[in-house]
């Protein structure tokens, strides 16, 4: 490599539209998100159907707007952070934590039930409510959280 030009390099590999930037093939369409968030749905339709044990943490970072109605008991932990998840179903119930940091969630269900904290960094919620508002606002839906992050 005693004779390696980056400026030749930069300027004749084909991955490179200008000096320095990375062109890659767009390979994303709108379809693409529509067939994931079936991927999803599909994969926590199985987590219901094997007894609802264990965490959801494949749902981080995605874009899911809504779960299941059928979903009404987590196990585990219910990882959503930075989803687009809007809303939960009503009656569910997640045995430890609920993370819903940085997630587009704008409302809490009926009869919410969280065993350990609900985290709503960064969310439409933690923005417009404080701890103590959100807890009451729970409690006046029937449910019931450990602990509250926002």
């Amino acid at each position: 490599m005693d004779n390696f030009d980056l400026k030749s390099y930069l300027t004749n590999n084909p991955l490179l539209e200008e000096e320095g930037k990375l062109k890659l093939p767009s390979t994303y369409t709108p379809d693409r998100d529509k067939e994931y968030e079936k991927i999803l749905q599909r994969q926590v339709q199985d987590y219901i159907e094997g007894g609802s044990k264990g965490d959801i943490w494949f749902l981080n970072r995605t874009s899911i707007t809504t779960l299941p109605d059928n979903l009404t008991k987590v196990g585990g932990n219910l990882w959503l952070s930075g989803a687009k998840i809007t809303s939960l179903p009503d009656n569910l119930k997640v045995n430890n934590i609920l993370d819903l940091d940085w997630s587009k969630i704008t409302s809490l269900p009926n009869n919410l039930e969280v065993g350990g904290s609900i985290l709503l960094r960064g969310t439409p919620l933690s923005q417009e409510y404080t701890e103590e508002e959100i807890r009451k606002m729970i409690e006046e839906k029937g449910g019931s959280v450990g602990g509250i992050s926002v």
